[in-house]
């Protein structure tokens, strides 16, 4: 699960999206991930989600990091995730891994 600061760090980048959508996605996480660069944080998500992990769809978060890092990513590419084909949903999670995932972490230069 999510340790604090990480929790922290979701609450601050979803609420401040909210009340300031104007403001640039990658502007809210920089706000959200200040202070917390070159940590080592755990995103996954506790009992009760949709989703495994925080920094996987369909969580909100994911799609903070969605609109950041790739937001050529459409619903259509998102649905994918959760593919009958289990060779459709392995090639869009190595994607989002590497074009979303690997972004956010190498900005913030987590799990170094």
């Amino acid at each position: 699960m999510a340790d604090s600061t990480t929790q922290q760090i979701i609450a601050v980048a979803l609420g401040t999206h909210v009340t300031h959508p104007k403001v640039p996605v990658l502007e809210v996480l920089d706000l959200a991930m200040k202070g917390h660069e070159g940590s080592d944080l755990s995103f996954e998500a506790g009992p009760g989600h949709a989703f495994d992990d925080w920094l996987d769809p369909p969580s909100p978060f994911a799609d903070l990091l969605r609109q950041a890092f790739a937001p050529e990513i459409g619903q259509a590419q998102l649905a994918l995730w959760h593919s009958d084909s289990d060779f459709l949903a392995e090639g869009f999670r190595e994607m989002w891994d590497a074009d979303v995932v690997k972004a956010f972490a190498v900005r913030y230069r987590l799990w170094e």
